[in-house]
């Protein structure tokens, strides 16, 4: 293979050398007779030839099936010519790309060779990617390091009004000066070299959301940037209605609590409340039912905390499951901890030989009710705590950890505060507990509730025990004057015992029990009894007839019914209650 000593510029080899260094396609520099004058790596690994052996060949001599006269006429006439061949069973294109100085001052050109199936593979690659950008509905504008306008999509067109065929081959800032855009997206990130997102008005006065993106070089520089663009009209449609349609599920809800507290007042739900307080305690706790807030509910002995539980839980997402309760007062503290956690056999002495699952794990997916827990011992409210926070937990004298997904709600008559101000009680636990709290008043502080408790527990009583009784309206003034220290289960026995064994359908004043006729009886002497001594028969008798009218009127709630109870006119009702305001 004949070779001389090729002469080109040794600057303009190594820039060519430094430019093709990398391209995938085979490369042969020629002079202008043909022979080699340089190489990329991707030839030389072609040809499994040194580039140095290469250089001074004739390119017809290395390529098998390049045609002399079609090289020599392409370099001589300065014009590309391409054309395929079979090297080795496999089809190459090669093309002659000429580089020429005037037409009589030829300094060679350039082969270019690649393997047909890749070269159809990088066409279909592009086609593909063409359309994947124009298939997609967010807008795509693509510009190179300079700001050179390369490419964009329809969606780009068809939100910013631009059009690809003016655009492309435009450089932004052209964009920009020509009032197509307001402003760029794509020089912030060249200026910033940082992915920037701006709003920019496009045509028709549309506000859009602009987000451009760098993409750099090996070298660090920017190469391309990529701007994707949103329409801000469509997000805030879609944001308004989803506005409208969180306004409209809120009220819904609403108009179901309305509902569900209508049923209360009406005895028809789970508990009776027609007082404004207990109603407020049904709102919250039908709010407080969609979460799955830990609950901390508060109040006497007596007044309904493990119904508003139940509540709670019956109105919740987790109603499916079980509810699972456990009084912390009523079981000693190694007991306690064994019916919480469970155990492993042979955990104790006594213990159950084949083990036992605890409420805790039983509640899993549902709710755990810890009733009085005030009366809990701090080695259990730190075990608790560790429940609460971790949601896991060790069976008595287990390795194992157990995860458990329950929604907790503890309940008390204790005040906590002052049980943490004595280091009784965890500070931590309680914090934990009382995310939720919710006070149930007492008895006492809702009398407008009494009638209704005392209608619902007759209704009850008589189905029961098949009776039909009743009560009359002096013992309803009784008991409405009654302080109720045991609130409602107060209430409810004595209306258990009132239907039980008073021998008449009418329950009358000489019925009930001692302790409230005397404490009836001792009201009313306070009122003709002062510091002074006695005060005036007028006035005593003032005094007793507005203590009259206003407990008739708090049983009856209208002016019709308080006159039919007192037997007087409707017209004098309202004038002694004008009265006495």
């Amino acid at each position: 293979m004949d070779k001389i000593e090729p002469s080109a510029n040794k600057t303009l080899k190594l820039t060519l050398s430094k430019l093709i260094k990398n391209i995938e396609y085979y490369i042969f520099f020629v002079d202008s007779f043909g022979y080699v004058t340089l190489v990329n790596d991707s030839a030389s690994n072609w040809l499994k030839l040194k580039k140095y052996d290469m250089k001074g060949s004739k390119v017809q001599s290395l390529i098998e099936g390049i045609d002399c006269d079609d090289l020599d006429e392409a370099l001589s006439e300065g014009r590309n010519y391409k054309k395929q061949l079979m090297i080795n069973e496999i089809h190459y294109m090669v093309k002659y790309i000429p580089t020429i100085v005037g037409k009589k001052n030829n300094i060679g050109g350039i082969v270019v060779c690649k393997d047909i199936h890749d070269v159809k593979n990088d066409e279909d690659a592009i086609k593909e990617l063409d359309a994947v950008i124009n298939a997609t509905s967010d807008s795509i504008y693509v510009t190179d390091g300079s700001g050179k306008t390369l490419r964009i999509n329809s969606a780009c067109s068809k939100i910013t009004g631009l059009d690809e065929n003016v655009v492309i081959g435009m450089n932004i800032r052209d964009v920009v000066a020509k009032g197509m855009i307001s402003k760029s997206c794509t020089l912030e990130v060249l200026r910033t070299k940082s992915k920037v997102t701006i709003l920019q008005k496009v045509r028709d006065g549309k506000v859009v959301l602009v987000t451009g993106t760098p993409l750099f070089n090996d070298h660090g520089n920017i190469w391309r940037v990529v701007s994707s663009t949103r329409d801000i009209t469509e997000l805030n449609r879609l944001k308004n209605e989803l506005e409208d349609a969180r306004r409209t599920k809120d009220q819904y809800y609403t108009e179901l609590v309305e509902m569900r507290v209508k049923q209360m007042a009406d005895g028809e739900g789970d508990f009776v409340a027609n007082s404004a307080q207990m109603q407020k305690v049904i709102e919250l706790a039908m709010r407080v039912a969609r979460t799955d807030s830990t609950v901390l509910v508060r109040g006497e002995s007596g007044v309904g905390k493990e119904v508003v539980t139940k509540f709670i839980h019956r109105n919740s997402t987790r109603n499916k499951n079980a509810l699972m309760k456990i009084n912390c007062a009523a079981i000693p503290e190694q007991l306690l901890e064994s019916e919480l956690f469970g155990h492993e056999p042979g955990a104790f002495t006594g213990a159950m030989k084949k083990g036992k699952i605890g409420l805790i794990e039983l509640a899993n997916h549902g709710t755990l009710f810890l009733d009085e827990i005030g009366e809990m011992s701090l080695m259990l409210q730190a075990k608790i705590l560790q429940v609460i926070q971790e949601r896991n937990f060790y069976r008595v004298g287990g390795t194992k950890v157990i995860d458990v997904d329950i929604r907790i709600i503890a309940a008390t008559n204790r005040y906590l505060e002052k049980l943490v101000a004595e280091k009784k009680f965890r500070e931590d636990l309680f914090y934990r507990i009382n995310v939720i709290p919710i006070m149930i008043p007492s008895l006492k502080e809702r009398t407008s509730d009494i009638v209704p408790l005392l209608q619902s527990f007759f209704k009850k009583f008589n189905k029961k025990y098949l009776t039909a009784k009743k009560i009359s309206n002096e013992a309803l003034t009784y008991l409405n004057k009654y302080q109720w220290p045991g609130n409602i289960r107060e209430l409810e026995n004595l209306v258990e015992q009132l239907v039980v064994i008073t021998p008449v359908d009418l329950v009358e004043p000489q019925h009930l029990p001692n302790y409230i006729q005397d404490s009836f009886n001792k009201n009313n002497e306070q009122i003709i009894n002062t510091p002074s001594g006695l005060v005036s028969l007028p006035v005593a008798m003032e005094e007793f007839e507005k203590r009259i009218f206003l407990s008739a009127y708090e049983i009856s709630h209208n002016t019709y019914e308080t006159a039919s109870a007192l037997g007087i006119s409707q017209p004098t009702v309202v004038r002694k209650l004008k009265k006495y305001k």
